[in-house]
């Protein structure tokens, strides 16, 4: 709990010092044992597969919107802006590094990745059977899968 206090107090600082004061933020950190660091803070919404958590609902309605339709009915006051969320602690994390360059030549670990507690969908979307992948390094990032996972709480 005391390092999600401490990654909001991140977000917050780097929103301020950038002026933003409204609207959706897509911030990424990277966390040590010196604490935590922004690795990237921009003024707009996570975007992408990302973006399919967390699920929103309008009022009693069973399917869940978009947040893009959520953040529209927002900037355009329309009724449904103030929805709630589901009651679950979601989030997504994206493979997105490789240790090292080379041909994708097959995706294993699915079962693996299936049977940790909370994960209720594994999706190898973006990288593709023998598409190149770049090595370690912040500067390129592949986005190899992604993990979905929720739980009663955070």
């Amino acid at each position: 709990m005391q390092e999600q206090h401490a990654i909001e107090q991140c977000a917050r600082d780097a929103a301020r010092a950038l002026g933003i004061s409204q609207g959706p933020i897509h911030a990424e950190f990277r966390i040590n044992k010196d604490g935590v660091w922004p690795l990237e803070l921009a003024p707009r919404p996570i975007g992408g597969l990302c973006g399919r958590r967390p699920a929103i609902f309008l009022g009693s309605e069973k399917e869940p919107i978009g947040l893009e339709e959520l953040l529209m009915r927002h900037a355009l006051e329309f009724p449904g802006s103030d929805s709630q969320r589901e009651q679950f602690a979601a989030g997504v994390d994206d493979d997105s590094r490789s240790e090292k360059a080379g041909v994708l030549e097959a995706v294993t670990g699915e079962d693996a990745a299936r049977a940790v507690p909370g994960v209720h969908r594994f999706c190898s979307v973006t990288a593709r059977l023998h598409d190149y992948v770049a090595g370690p390094g912040l500067e390129r990032f592949n986005y190899l899968g992604f993990l979905f996972a929720r739980a009663n709480d955070s």
